[in-house]
């Protein structure tokens, strides 16, 4: 399994999921789970986060991208979507064919689906086996959705900008890493930007200085709660707590501010995401006393 995710923000779409791939439930390697389609001399592009079973998500998303671009220049928005769903209820068919299927505990996969279509615009979509439907804000499918959702579901709007998505999804799977074994590695991301109408270059990234900040934060946070719901505390017990409310954070922010690598390596990650190309980068951050 695998947790993915997609984002409708202020410039675009943005794609991320996991990089870990499990193999009878013991052997954990990194694998590539956002791809992206540039289709000539079809006017579409369409880019790709799977949750699930790699092997097969990628056959239907292959089957989904042929049947696309057979359509060639007279591809409209309803032939196109029309071709995804039909594509996408064949390539299903190896899912339902399973033998392990009808015991619930048979291969299966998920794709959230960054479609843009030169007559429509960008879009998004999602599959629930079979079935492809359109997102208006946010989607998330595979191992730990349940608590990525709720995470976000407070937090999020449409019209925040990549660099607030990101470390709300940062935030999201460190979360979902710390408690599902399914979870794990590098995230990585993919940016449809409307101003250009291009994909950026897939970077997998290791954020983990954005994961660290978000954990420290939360645990002043609850600090700050159980002083407040504690009726017993004086109100000068609670200005105390207020105040190093305060002081975390002020400290949290300097501490992050004052760490050029780190601030580095976020600019880096979102110049490669705002930038348009084919290419998987693997970029790596080192924390302190890790390795």
């Amino acid at each position: 399994m695998t947790i993915a995710a997609a984002f409708c923000f202020d410039g675009g779409i943005l794609l991320c999921a996991d990089s870990q791939l499990t193999y009878g439930g013991v052997c954990k390697t990194k694998g590539q789970k956002v791809l992206s389609y540039d289709l000539h001399p079809t006017p579409v592009k369409i880019g790709f986060a799977l949750a699930g079973d790699v092997h097969r998500a990628k056959h239907g998303i292959m089957h989904i991208a042929r049947t696309v671009d057979a359509l060639g220049t007279a591809a409209t928005g309803s032939t196109v979507i029309d071709a995804i769903r039909e594509a996408q209820q064949e390539a299903y068919q190896r899912v339902f064919k399973h033998p392990r299927f009808l015991r619930g505990d048979g291969p299966d996969y998920s794709l959230l689906i960054c479609l843009w279509i030169e007559s429509e615009g960008p879009g998004l979509f999602v599959t629930n086996e079979d079935v492809v439907t359109p997102v208006d804000d946010f989607d998330c499918k595979g191992s730990g959705y349940y608590l990525f959702r709720y995470l976000l579901q407070s937090m999020y709007k449409p019209d925040l900008s990549l660099q607030k998505i990101v470390v709300l999804a940062a935030h999201a799977f460190d979360e979902i890493k710390t408690y599902d074994p399914q979870v794990g590695f590098n995230s990585e991301f993919l940016v449809f930007r409307k101003e250009v109408q291009e994909f950026s270059h897939i970077a997998g990234y290791d954020i983990g200085h954005v994961e660290n900040f978000g954990r420290l934060l939360q645990r002043s946070m609850y600090q700050l709660l159980f002083v407040m719901a504690d009726l017993t505390e004086s109100d000068e017990a609670i200005a105390r707590a207020r105040q190093l409310f305060q002081d975390n954070l002020t400290n949290l922010r300097q501490r992050y501010d004052e760490d050029k690598r780190h601030r580095n390596a976020i600019i880096t990650l979102l110049r490669y995401l705002q930038e348009p190309g084919p290419k998987t980068i693997h970029l790596k951050f080192n924390a302190p006393g890790r390795k």
